[in-house]
């Protein structure tokens, strides 16, 4: 099986069962679900090319989810789908930096 298969089918389950737990609570298990998929998205779906990108959503995302929570009506929802995800993507973004970036920053410390 392609391992960038298994990266993504565990990113779109990821991004589904956080957004599923806003609405339904599933109970405590799906954190550490979410954190295994997150692991797993992180070591078998991004490449270096993604490694820019991947921060810049995830900071962006961070700050969206904590300023959208005063919204009226349905502020609280995005807020809530928004830190789901931000939750699901710390794993993905802190493996991608440590199989990506800290090579890529001790390299270029060397020179």
């Amino acid at each position: 099986m392609d391992t960038k298969l298994i990266g993504l089918w565990s990113f779109i389950i990821g991004m589904i069962l956080a957004l599923a737990n806003v609405f339904v609570s599933l109970g405590d298990w799906v954190i550490q679900v979410l954190i295994i998929l997150g692991l797993l998205t992180g070591v078998f779906h991004f490449d270096k090319n993604d490694l820019v990108p991947l921060g810049v959503i995830y900071l962006a995302l961070a700050a969206v989810a904590g300023s959208m929570s005063e919204l009226i009506a349905i502020g609280p929802y995005i807020s809530g789908i928004v830190t789901a995800w931000v939750g699901f993507l710390g794993p993905v973004v802190l493996i991608a930096l440590m199989l990506w970036g800290a090579p890529f920053l001790i390299v270029k410390g060397k020179s």
